[in-house]
C-alpha cells in the first residue's frame, strides 16, 4: 500500500468510491482531485476521508 494517493474522483463517468474504500481501509491518506465540489451522491462518505483539491489546480 502507498503512504499517499492522489485519485481522480470520476473516471469514465462513475465515482471511484471502491478505490477510495480500499485506500481508507489500508490507512492510506488521499488527495481527491475533482472538477466538482460534491460527489454525485453525497452518501459516499468515504470521500470525506481525503483532502479535496478542485480543478484547475
Amino acid at each position: 500500500m502507498p503512504d499517499v494517493a492522489v485519485i481522480e474522483l470520476f473516471l469514465r463517468e462513475s465515482e471511484c468510491d471502491e478505490v477510495a474504500e480500499i485506500l481508507v481501509g489500508g490507512g492510506v491518506q488521499m488527495i481527491i482531485h475533482a472538477g466538482r465540489k460534491a460527489t454525485a451522491s453525497d452518501s459516499d462518505r468515504v470521500f470525506l476521508n481525503g483532502t479535496r483539491i478542485c480543478k484547475p489546480c
